[in-house]
């Protein structure tokens, strides 16, 4: 990423250095993805940032997750009721929601919503708003999508707070079907059994020892001083934080679609057991606190390609 900074001739070198130093204790990896847009810096930076960059970004990685999810689970888009995006910083007319709709050509009588300015959180709204749908509405499929544009949000500018957004934001979205068709049940890997939403002002007075309920915790990947801070706050061993540092070091801040790769790291190591509790927390603008609380269904050890080649 520095190296792309440097080509783009915006920067001073003085933020460039800014930038690298910031990098050096992140706690991110060498192998962390930006987008075409980004990329494209050194050819020019009216090429970088512009509606058909961003809408390329956003375009590839959602359309990808619907392929690997309707494939890996064996449903067909005709089956899906409601189709649920996050994304905070771009939001096309026609939505992304709409652009999955009309490519996947789901029923007319999809119900689609797109959620913008949510923030890191956004995947737990999805989960929130899915299960008080799901509770008015029987025997219906959703899909969740979330995914940050970075193209749109990476900052040329010369304020170093916002020069942060450049060193920890990286390309990545996950997708997720959730159901309360009885035909899904011997499918499903996971009961959700709660959820809580929070606008977080003050620091609380009482910290519940939080390792005594769940033995997995989905701690959303907002950088190394984050999670350090979360695992001394929330008194968790260090094993426990592991999924989500190796998510950080490997993909970087990934915005409302981290705690999903931080699922699919359990998974992939087969450290999921039927019984085990499952604690999702994300945070983000506003300032928000959104938490889910899930219990697995069975023993989960799931190949993912994210994974592969570690």
């Amino acid at each position: 990423m520095v190296d792309e900074c440097r080509k783009a001739g915006v920067f001073t070198e003085e933020n460039v250095a800014f930038m690298e130093k910031v990098l050096a204790v992140s706690g991110l990896g060498e192998r962390t993805a930006l987008s075409k847009g980004i990329l494209r810096l050194r050819q020019g930076v009216t090429k970088a940032k512009g509606y058909q960059e961003c809408l390329e970004e956003s375009d590839t990685i959602l359309m990808d997750c619907v392929e690997n999810v309707l494939r890996k689970t064996n449903i067909t888009a005709d089956q899906v009721d409601i189709v649920i995006v996050s994304c905070s910083c771009f939001a096309p007319t026609p939505s992304m929601a709409a652009r999955v709709v009309n490519r996947f050509r789901m029923r007319e009588d999809v119900l689609t919503y797109n959620l913008s300015g949510m923030g890191c959180s956004s995947s737990l709204i999805c989960v929130d708003m899915v299960k008080h749908l799901l509770q008015a509405m029987p025997n219906k499929l959703a899909l969740v999508l979330n995914h940050e544009n970075i193209t749109s949000c990476f900052y040329l500018g010369d304020e170093r707070p916002y020069l942060l957004v450049n060193c920890l934001f990286r390309l990545g979205g996950a997708a997720a079907l959730m159901s309360n068709r009885p035909v899904d049940r011997a499918m499903a890997k996971y009961d959700l059994k709660h959820t809580v939403r929070a606008r977080a002002l003050t620091d609380p007075s009482y910290i519940p020892r939080f390792a005594t309920a769940f033995e997995h915790f989905l701690i959303h990947t907002g950088g190394r001083g984050v999670l350090d801070e979360l695992e001394k706050k929330l008194q968790l061993d260090q094993k426990l934080m592991v999924p989500s540092r190796d998510v950080l070091h490997r993909f970087g801040n990934l915005s409302a679609a981290s705690t999903w790769y931080i699922l699919s790291h359990i998974e992939h190591y087969g450290t999921m057991k039927k019984g085990d509790r499952i604690f999702q927390l994300g945070f983000g603008g506003g300032f928000k606190a959104n938490s889910a609380a899930w219990v697995a269904r069975r023993n989960v050890t799931q190949s993912h390609t994210c994974w592969q080649d570690e």
